[in-house]
């Protein structure tokens, strides 16, 4: 009974082992293809002057192509089934990560005068240059202080990690104290 137990977990580690080397044998011309590919679309964007969502859909559907392709050599004929299978898995990847940043980025839009006039029509406060006036009286416009108001503030505001709350807000503090003389240091 004990040497039927110690080999049962050698056969699934070797099924185990067997299964991660699945299309191994393709992977040297897959690294090459995506090499390859990668650099046609970087030329492709410079030469013909591809930006924007041109830009985006040029490398969205060479990727696609790419996995298309590394899934039908490895899977074979249920490549199919898996290629529906690793485009709903990004997609839902990309709900999750983009879920969060959303609407953090949206309240930022609403908080630039320029953006609101845009979304919400003329007369339309942009809160986000209010409270960097606000805080730029708070806070003497050169020196120890000034520098030191920057970096709490920077702190507080990237405490949620995404970037879009402290960059704009000190962005426009630094631009509240300048008053838009670049002369101020």
């Amino acid at each position: 009974m004990q040497k039927a137990l110690e080999k049962r977990p050698l056969t699934t580690i070797c099924i185990v082992q067997v299964a991660e080397k699945k299309g191994e044998s393709y992977a040297p011309f897959l690294v090459w293809l995506l090499i390859i590919s990668m650099a046609a679309v970087v030329f492709a964007m410079f030469a013909f002057d591809i930006k924007g969502g041109d830009a985006s859909a040029l490398l969205g559907g060479t990727a696609i192509l790419i996995m298309t392709v590394a899934t039908l050599l490895v899977e074979g004929i249920h490549g199919l089934d898996k290629i529906a299978d690793h485009l709903t898995d990004g997609l839902v990847f990309a709900f999750k990560v983009m879920g969060q940043i959303l609407p953090i980025a949206g309240f930022f839009f609403l908080g630039n005068p320029e953006a609101v006039v845009k979304i919400m029509g003329e007369g339309a406060p942009g809160y986000l240059f209010d409270i960097g006036k606000m805080l730029a009286q708070a806070i003497p416009p050169q020196g120890f202080l000034s520098a030191f108001g920057m970096l709490i503030l920077g702190i507080i505001t990237g405490l949620d990690s995404s970037g879009f709350s402290d960059l704009p807000m000190t962005g426009t503090l630094a631009g509240a104290k300048a008053g838009g003389n670049q002369g101020v240091q």
